[in-house]
């Protein structure tokens, strides 16, 4: 552990440890509690605190991307856990990605009158409640980029996007009170596994984005999501979604202000990154 630290502050030109830096907090702004972007700060915090007991990281529960990148901003954060749209208002820099996180649009199909695309859904003669995604998620920016990018499919006379969290949504939309639930993440997020179910099956069906096109946005790419893993819930069918990268970024100066703990971050974070995928 000392070795470490110690070959980090030799490569930073410091000729020990104590001249380098008496100890460094990064303070990260991860996401909300419970969910994949807290888990994998929390992962890197205790890799590189057990590494480098000089270095601490902070991690600050937040609503989400947007919320992350706004305390960023702000300066209440060095780091944060983020969706490309909410970065990109930022200076700051990706570190490394955090892993790819897919859209998921499920609707109850009574409401959606069987709708299982996104096509049908614009189709319908009505305006489609949307839970989910409230503001100051990641989830909620890429729904609102999609409103102004592309109003003739997912404005307002099509789509109301309500202020509701992904495990409130899911269980009105069983109940039959909210007709669809969308949010981003990663494959098989806990909040889903209500659904496991063959009455869930059933009755809610997940909506294929057909009409999807962003025109070279970057962050974002249409990908199939595989029959396997959702299953039953899903009809055993591959599933059309948008493949949206995360990454963990940081200020720019990280390299100068708190340089040991930026060299902890360059060489374990991503590592730590790639294993928590598995």
């Amino acid at each position: 552990i000392v070795g470490a630290v110690a070959l980090m502050a030799t490569m930073i030109g410091f000729s020990d440890i104590g001249s380098a830096t008496a100890e460094e907090t990064v303070r990260v702004c991860s996401g909300e509690p419970g969910l994949n972007y807290t888990g994998l700060v929390g992962e890197i915090k205790k890799a590189i605190e057990a590494d480098s007991p000089i270095v601490t990281i902070e991690n600050i529960e937040t609503l989400g991307s947007r919320e992350s990148a706004e305390r960023y901003n702000a300066g209440e954060c060095d780091a944060f856990m983020s969706q490309p749209e909410a970065a990109s208002e930022t200076d700051a820099t990706a570190a490394f990605e955090a892993w790819p996180e897919y859209t998921h649009m499920l609707c109850n199909t009574e409401l959606v009158d069987g709708a299982d695309s996104m096509s049908e859904l614009i189709d319908l003669d009505k305006v489609v409640q949307v839970g989910g995604a409230p503001t100051g998620s990641g989830s909620r920016d890429t729904l609102d980029f999609w409103a102004t990018n592309y109003p003739d499919d997912y404005g307002e006379h099509n789509f109301k996007f309500m202020d509701i969290a992904p495990e409130q949504a899911i269980g009105l939309m069983l109940k039959g009170t909210l007709p669809c639930t969308f949010f981003v993440s990663g494959l098989r997020p806990d909040y889903m596994s209500v659904l496991n179910t063959p009455a869930a099956a059933e009755k809610i069906t997940m909506i294929n984005f057909d009409n999807y096109n962003l025109d070279n946005a970057e962050g974002y790419n249409d990908e199939q999501i595989d029959s396997g893993v959702y299953g039953e819930l899903n009809g055993w069918s591959d599933l059309d979604s948008v493949r949206v990268s995360s990454s963990f970024y940081i200020r720019p100066n990280l390299d100068t202000t708190k340089p040991i703990a930026y060299l902890v971050l360059s060489n374990l974070g991503g590592q730590v990154a790639a294993k928590y995928r598995e």
